[in-house]
């Protein structure tokens, strides 16, 4: 009716557009009703649009920009209420909290009982080989430097090395074992003690510094006593051979722990799986999502 008096209004007075039982005026409010009609259409297409007041597949669209998809038979008062959720802990960009609140509404938990963990640990291991005076490129693999754990085995058969020394070029420290390991012992070296096949031989190591693998990469020399393992020279009487005792083979094997780069592990509980119906790819499929570019994110479960 609003609509029809304004249109009228702009009408000549002599048109009886203001008076209801004229035909001009019922032409207008036709007119009017079907203005009307359209705006009401616009209004219903907008509030699909709105996360407060879509419904059922409008409200699926809607998550569907976040990818978070409606779990089975869950109301659209709950997924509207993690749609919300998502839509401002998507604007976290990938933050610590960010990722904890959209897990935790996710999966209809309190936020205490989704778990994450930046750099989580992993234990790496390497083995280098040397002969005599050897030299390698290693680094931590890790977001800080790591002093490893030091196992050292003869591969040769009937061999020995004597006063085996490892040093870091980069920091100048080193470690050295006073004494002699035979083919088929483990020397092993942990901090600041040693152990000979499982003996206490820490009284027979010496230290300069803590030998540790940098973050950035570091040069480790290893270095034996060669004047023990060379044979002496045997000189045959018909044609003058010469024959040596060879350099053993020294196997090296680093152990240690490294915190990972650009990785974080998120744990939630088996229970909140299994109650909201959620499967574990899901989930992963949601970190994929809110993590940040170039990040790793691992999913745990715990029971």
């Amino acid at each position: 009716m609003q609509r029809t008096q304004r249109v009228a209004e702009r009408l000549p007075e002599f048109y009886r557009s203001w008076d209801p039982d004229s035909v001009i005026y019922k032409l207008v409010d036709a007119f009017a009703r079907s203005l009307n009609e359209q705006q009401q259409d616009i209004f219903r297409i907008a509030r699909t649009h709105w996360v407060e007041t879509a419904h059922h597949a409008d409200l699926d669209a809607l998550g569907a920009i976040f990818d978070l998809e409606r779990v089975h038979g869950e109301s659209d008062v709950d997924y509207r209420r993690r749609v919300k959720n998502g839509v401002q802990q998507f604007r976290g960009g990938g933050t610590r909290e960010s990722v904890i609140s959209m897990i935790a509404a996710f999966l209809r938990v309190r936020r205490d009982q989704v778990g994450l963990e930046e750099n989580p640990p992993m234990p790496l291991s390497v083995s280098r080989t040397a002969r005599g005076d050897t030299e390698w490129e290693l680094g931590s693999m890790s977001v800080d430097d790591a002093t490893p754990k030091v196992e050292i085995t003869i591969d040769d058969e009937s061999e020995k090395i004597v006063n085996p020394t490892l040093s870091v070029k980069e920091t100048g420290a080193w470690m050295r074992f006073r004494g002699t390991v035979l083919h088929g012992q483990r020397l092993t070296i942990d901090g600041g003690h040693a152990e000979l096949d499982g003996k206490d031989v820490t009284d027979q190591l010496e230290l300069n510094g803590t030998p540790a693998l940098l973050r950035l990469g570091s040069t480790w020399d290893f270095h034996e006593e060669l004047s023990s393992l060379v044979g002496s020279f045997d000189h045959a009487a018909f044609d003058g051979s010469v024959f040596q005792k060879p350099v053993p083979t020294v196997r090296v094997k680093f152990e240690w722990t490294a915190r990972q780069p650009c990785t974080f592990d998120v744990t939630v509980p088996y229970h909140a799986l299994e109650k909201s119906g959620t499967s574990p790819e899901e989930v992963e499929a949601l970190l994929s999502v809110i993590r940040a570019q170039g990040i790793r994110a691992t999913l745990r479960v715990k029971e």
